[in-house]
């Protein structure tokens, strides 16, 4: 296809200042029609952007010839009902996060995809920032040699920082939660994660979203260095060697939008060809490190996350 035909299902806060815009400003991407449970507030929305018609019917939107993709972003307990009535009807999905009530979810909703024929994309929208690319493209020339451990700050939701994880270092395997440190301004202390990745790299973080006003940051450090970045949504990118020598300062770009380069990525694919950034099948192993998290005791022992069974809520 030459443009893809936007419906959004949901065109609430993520929509409004996120994810709406990117789908009508990216190239050879349209926005056509809108779906929201309050009428009003639909039609605000419509207004206030200047793009689509409103439509009081979800069924009318799945169904209506001027799509090619629907962009879900209503509360997450509907999205496998939603997605899969989407794909069923011919229209391809992206569907926000948390991407469904569990992994049992999400994998179903992989399933519809591929029964259908239809993309399926969730909005691990992180993975598109230049800064995160960027880190990966380092970490592939050899300059800090194989990563061994890696840290990352609770500055944005822990599904988020799973799949960063898992993005760059690759899939993680075992999972631990331990006791954390007392927090000012916290009732308790935020449990820590130790997690191991099946490359054998450790990650420690916080188990919670603090979200203290600091910048989204990460650290991966490797046999002979570490890249600093001090800001995930866009700044500096800091190379040093395992002496402090400097190696590589680099400073990186944000995007106007948030979801701008995963609606762009996901555009690109349907009027070119390539890969997801973030297709369903993503979602669902994210959720599974979710479920081993939920199930680990303090201070016990590391959990599998290949041999437990899905299911849990997240």
């Amino acid at each position: 296809m030459e443009t893809v035909h936007w419906g959004v299902v949901g065109a609430g806060r993520i929509c409004e200042r996120m994810s709406g815009p990117p789908l009508y400003l990216v190239n050879d991407s349209s926005l056509e029609l809108v779906h929201r449970r309050s009428r009003e507030e639909g039609e605000e929305f419509v207004i206030r952007h200047g793009h689509g018609r409103y439509l009081d019917s979800f069924d009318a939107l799945i169904n209506d010839e001027s799509v090619d993709a629907v962009y879900i972003a209503t509360p997450h307990l509907l999205h496998e009902d939603q997605a899969i009535a989407a794909l069923k009807a011919g229209k391809h999905v992206l569907v926000e996060t948390p991407m469904g009530g569990n992994s049992a979810s999400c994998l179903r909703m992989t399933e519809a995809a591929a029964q259908w024929g239809k993309l399926l994309g969730t909005a691990f929208y992180r993975r598109g920032y230049p800064s995160v690319q960027k880190l990966k493209a380092v970490l592939q020339t050899g300059l800090i040699g194989p990563p061994i451990a890696a840290s990352i700050n609770a500055e944005m939701p822990t599904s988020h920082r799973i799949d960063l994880i898992r993005y760059i270092l690759g899939d993680i395997s075992e999972v631990r939660r331990d006791q954390g440190s007392p927090i000012d301004g916290f009732p308790s202390p935020a449990p820590l994660l130790n997690m191991t990745t099946s490359t054998g790299v450790s990650i420690n973080m916080q188990e919670q979203w603090l979200e203290t006003g600091m910048p989204e940051s990460m650290m991966v450090e490797g046999e002979d260095g570490i890249i600093y970045l001090q800001d995930i949504k866009g700044g500096e990118l800091l190379v040093l060697a395992r002496g402090g020598e400097e190696k590589l300062q680099l400073s990186v770009p944000g995007l106007p939008f948030t979801h701008w380069a995963l609606i762009e990525n996901f555009v690109s694919v349907l009027t070119e060809g390539g890969e997801l950034l973030c297709p369903g099948t993503e979602g669902v192993k994210t959720a599974r490190v979710l479920e081993a998290m939920e199930s680990a005791e303090t201070g016990g022992p590391m959990i599998s996350i290949t041999d437990r069974k899905s299911g849990l809520k997240i």
